[in-house]
């Protein structure tokens, strides 16, 4: 009994808005597809779906799970809900997986975590140390008493510091790193070609605009063109996506860890391009942007941490959307009204953009819009 796994889903999501919605009904698609997989695979002996939709339950009854609901009467916070998961199923060995993880993860993938999982008492296997999506850890009870985790940002790297669990890397692709977070992320996995029967069918009814997605991706094969990738950009990751790519690149990387390490719930976070937008303005930034690339990704919320902006997921998702006339904050939606109209085409979104997003994107790019001119890559 002491090499049995649990997989613990954990997939709920805010419905308050058409653009939280959005993200929600994808992480709940995913999650069945997740589900779907495992269990065809006969990789783990137990799954616990932690959960407060209904609806989600009624789509996993084909399947063996257990569905765990939130509580209804107290605010969500992650790590006392993983705690009491573990310690509620007695969950000796633990396969963590956030609601918009694994969509794209190979079988090959799903085997090798679980093969390692079931060979190690004492292991921490994350899709990423410092952002976690997915964790595969034991023993499961060192997620007790744990520092208080607001989401799963940072699981990985307390179970690492705090526990001193043995740590193994995984190697890095587009599906150990891809995960739904944000609007952005749901555009982006419509590109992908290896999708499951419930986010297939999903994305092929999901009012998504992918005009500005469009209309970046035939830079990534034009030998005269020149893209700008801003934010939490891993080093591994940047050396596939720029041999990856034909066009020129510029690469501004900062704050990496930022949730995990607490930099951005101390306001500690600072930013390069932040400090441009402060000093220069949106409009002349945004115009100065224009005079270095032709395209350009941003990850939107180290601006926000730079900022200290407490800005609502509901506008945080419109300014992915590119609506700036639904924002709220006066400031996200000037810079969203900029970004919408600048003269180079521009995507926002956050982490995902800049690290399970590139590989989404260089492959989108070569299927899609194969360059104007032959052999450029």
């Amino acid at each position: 009994m002491s090499d049995l796994i649990t997989l613990l889903v954990f997939s709920a999501g805010s419905t308050q808005s058409d653009a939280e919605r959005l993200v929600t009904e994808a992480r709940h698609a995913i999650t069945a597809d997740v589900i779907a997989r495992v269990c065809a695979l006969g990789l783990v002996e137990r799954i616990v779906v932690a959960t407060d939709s209904h609806a989600l339950a009624e789509t996993l009854k084909p399947f063996d799970v257990v569905v765990d609901y939130d509580a209804a009467s107290a605010p969500f916070a992650f790590g006392a809900r993983l705690a009491q998961v573990v310690e509620r199923y007695s969950v000796r060995k633990a396969f963590y997986v956030g609601g918009g993880a694994g969509a794209l993860l190979s079988d090959d993938e799903w085997r090798l975590v679980v093969d390692r999982l079931r060979a190690d008492d004492n292991v921490l296997i994350p899709n990423n140390l410092w952002s976690s999506d997915f964790v595969a850890f034991a023993p499961a009870n060192a997620a007790l008493d744990l520092p208080i985790l607001s989401s799963d940002n940072n699981l990985a790297f307390l179970l690492r510091t705090q526990r001193n669990l043995n740590f193994v890397p995984l190697p890095r692709s587009v599906g150990t790193q891809f995960d739904v977070d944000t609007p952005t992320d749901v555009l982006l996995l419509s590109y992908a070609r290896t999708l499951g029967a419930f986010t297939r069918q999903f994305l092929a009814g999901a009012p998504l605009d992918s005009q500005h997605v469009d209309r970046l991706l035939p830079h990534l094969t034009q030998r005269e063109s020149e893209l700008l990738v801003y934010g939490r950009v891993a080093s591994e990751i940047w050396q596939y996506f720029s041999t990856q790519v034909a066009c020129r690149t510029r690469l501004v990387s900062e704050e990496r860890g930022m949730i995990a390490s607490g930099r951005e719930a101390r306001g500690e976070a600072r930013s390069l391009l932040g400090f441009l937008f402060d000093a220069w303005g949106i409009e002349r930034t945004f115009e100065s942007l224009g005079e270095l690339c032709t395209a350009a990704l941003l990850d939107l919320r180290v601006l926000l941490a730079h900022r200290r902006a407490q800005v609502s997921a509901h506008d945080r998702f419109n300014a992915d959307l590119l609506r700036p006339d639904l924002i709220a904050d006066e400031w996200l939606r000037a810079f969203t009204q900029a970004a919408l109209h600048a003269r180079i085409p521009i995507v926002l979104g956050g982490h995902s953009l800049v690290c399970g997003g590139l590989y989404l994107l260089s492959e989108a790019a070569w299927k899609d819009f194969p360059p104007l001119l032959p052999n450029l890559r």
